[in-house]
Formats: C-alpha cells, sequence, structure tokens
C-alpha cells in the first residue's frame, strides 16, 4: 500500500492547469554554489505523471541551437515557483514521444480551442464550494448573533421599563403614606376639635 496517495498536498496557486501538448514556461529555482536564481525553461510538455498525488511530474522538451532538451519537474516540489501556460495544444495521447522524431513545422502542435477538463480544476471547485459552505455558516451565525443582541436589547428595554414601574410603585408608596400621615394628621386635628368643644 502506497501512502503517497493518503497525503494531500498543498497546490502552488502559481500553477495553471495544463496537460500533454500545451506550451508552457516553468520557472525554477537552480542553487549554483551560494547562489539562488530562478531558471526559466520554455517548451511542450510532453507527458504528465502522477495525476494530483504527491509524486507527480511532468516532462517538457524543448528545442536548443538544433538539439533536443527534455527536462522533468516534480509538480510538489517547492523549488518549482510558477508554470504559465502560453498555448493550449489539440492532441489526443497522453504520451507525446512521436515528437523526438519530429523535425520544424513537423513538430508544430495545432492549437486546442475548447478547453480541456483538468483534475486541478476539480479539486479547485471542491475548494471554492467549501469555502463557500463556510461563509454561508459565517452569514448564519452572524444571523443568529444579530437576532442574540435584539433579544438582549429587548432584555434591557424590559428592564428599564421595570425600573421603571419600580420607581412609580415606589412613589405611588410614598404618597400614600403621604396620604396616610395627612389623614392620621387630620384625625387627630379633628379629635382636638372635638376636645375643645367638649
Amino acid at each position: 500500500m502506497e501512502s503517497r496517495g493518503n497525503i494531500r498536498v498543498n497546490r502552488n496557486p502559481n500553477i495553471e492547469p495544463f496537460g500533454p501538448g500545451d506550451s508552457v514556461k516553468v520557472s525554477y529555482r537552480v542553487r549554483e554554489g551560494e547562489r539562488e536564481r530562478t531558471q526559466v525553461f520554455q517548451g511542450v510538455v510532453i507527458k504528465r505523471r502522477g495525476g494530483t498525488s504527491i509524486g507527480a511530474n511532468f516532462t517538457v522538451r524543448r528545442i536548443a541551437q538544433s538539439i533536443g532538451v527534455e527536462r522533468t519537474f516534480p509538480l510538489g516540489s517547492p523549488l518549482l515557483e510558477r508554470v504559465e501556460v502560453i498555448r493550449r495544444g489539440a492532441v489526443r495521447r497522453a504520451r507525446l514521444y512521436y515528437l523526438k522524431k519530429l523535425v520544424g513545422r513537423a513538430a508544430r502542435i495545432k492549437e486546442r480551442v475548447r478547453p480541456r477538463r483538468y483534475p486541478e480544476l476539480k479539486y479547485a471547485e471542491t475548494v471554492v464550494e467549501e469555502n463557500e459552505a463556510s461563509v454561508a455558516e459565517v452569514g448564519e451565525t452572524e444571523t443568529v448573533i444579530e437576532e442574540n443582541e435584539a433579544s438582549v436589547t429587548e432584555v434591557g428595554e424590559t428592564e428599564t421599563v421595570i425600573e421603571e414601574n419600580e420607581a412609580s410603585v415606589a412613589e405611588v408608596g410614598e404618597t400614600e403614606t403621604v396620604i396616610e400621615e395627612n389623614e392620621a394628621s387630620v384625625t387627630s386635628q379633628e379629635s382636638a376639635e372635638k376636645e375643645k368643644l367638649a
């Protein structure tokens, strides 16, 4: 059992979806002694292997000074900075080894008009859908928070009304006390007047 298929790789966002027959410009970091620089290799993708796994790689072929040069790049490498698609090629094979025998105009590949389906695009669509779902969850959370804040405000208003009612009840209680005191004083005055008359 291979564990490479179970490892989830964080894809480099600078790598565009591509396939066999596409003309690409690959930027790869190269170390020369103490210095490190970016080297650009431009050519036609003649093979791609490994799909979306961590061990995936692709081979690019170009003609340099009448000599065919091929270079294989690992897709999961941190040294791979960027893959730019210059031209989409219309081919019906996954391995374009027949290009090694052809020279000049015969080695050219027609340009593809319709887009091709790539496995990376499916992965990207899944990530976008997951992000949209998490955004929807965040929206629902914000709605719940707003509803809770509204209910807290309502509770606050209720507490204010209760405090106002308690204050008015206290005022009413004070008024009743004043009335009772007044009635007591009136009663005492009436009894005092009755005693004077008697």
